[in-house]
């Protein structure tokens, strides 16, 4: 599809992220959009990594395959898998913190581990998120209520870390009791609102969405392109393509736009990209197998 804007030749792209990074393909190419959670996906025995299985659209079987891991990067599973531990064993270092702690005070010996709450695995964890609002769209996909979880980390946590001076001073002064009473009352209130914190931050990720499925067709051949999201479909002048680089002249990669709205640098790409669409009968072909299936 071609389209004259103010007498200029433009062609229509739909932009999309995989990761931080922004890419587009031809809106010509693009049939429709589907929502990964959605779809049962059948895997297929022996296919490449990228390749994640088949679904049947409409009595049609179709490939689908993983841009991310097309690019080496984790799936979107894979990093919300494991931004489910990380949060797990954040919230197992605070519960084994305020159990050496109580130790401490049992043992009348120096507290062993980390005082202030930039200090912990956490808290330099969560202060470089915050710092990084790139890295936070990211990891939040633009969640709402995971940004409006994650800003209320800071409260629970700061306090919880500011009772270790305390007890230590009373430690010092002989009032053991009161210590051990300062401990338990933050164990009901500071811990207790910080480990549920982390039990939301988790059930959140896990609902996080694992993905859109751009489907795309060439000639008589159909995939299922598995994208984080589809940002928009924007014009772009046909002669403005800037030129690239690459060493091997890929011609998947037609070139790049800048999107003066966003100040982004987006990666235009061409099917050749995907199994199925090379020039050359590569020894894995999709169809091959999606009709054996």
């Amino acid at each position: 599809m071609m389209s004259e804007v103010d007498g200029a030749g433009t062609s229509p792209l739909l932009v999309f992220k995989v990761g931080a990074e922004p890419y587009a393909i031809q809106v010509d190419n693009v049939l429709e959009l589907l929502t990964l959670q959605n779809l049962k996906v059948t895997p297929l025995p022996g296919t490449p990594e990228h390749v994640q299985g088949v679904i049947n659209l409409r009595g049609r079987t179709i490939c689908v395959q993983n841009v991310r891991k097309l690019f080496g990067k984790p799936s979107m599973k894979e990093q919300n898998d494991g931004l489910i531990t990380q949060f797990r064993e954040f919230a197992q270092d605070h519960k084994e913190w305020i159990e050496a702690l109580q130790e401490s005070v049992r043992h009348q010996c120096e507290f062993p581990l980390e005082v202030e709450p930039g200090a912990c695995a956490f808290g330099q964890w969560y202060d470089a998120l915050l710092a990084d609002s790139n890295g936070l769209q990211r990891l939040t996909q633009d969640q709402v209520a995971l940004v409006d979880i994650l800003g209320r980390f800071n409260t629970p946590h700061e306090k919880l870390h500011a009772i270790a001076p305390e007890v230590t001073k009373l430690v010092i002064g002989g009032q053991t009791d009161q210590a051990n009473e300062l401990i338990e009352k933050a164990k009901q209130n500071e811990l207790k609102d910080l480990l549920e914190l982390f039990d939301k931050a988790c059930d959140l990720v896990r609902r996080l969405h694992t993905g859109v499925v751009v489907v795309v067709e060439r000639g008589d051949r159909r995939a299922g392109l598995v994208v984080d999201s589809v940002c928009d479909v924007k014009d772009f002048p046909t002669d403005g393509y800037l030129p690239h680089n690459l060493s091997d002249n890929s011609e998947w990669l037609q070139g790049f736009v800048h999107d003066e709205a966003t100040e982004d640098l987006i990666q235009v790409i061409g099917l050749d990209l995907f199994s199925g669409f090379g020039k050359e009968k590569a020894a894995f072909d999709p169809d091959d197998l999606a009709k054996a299936f």
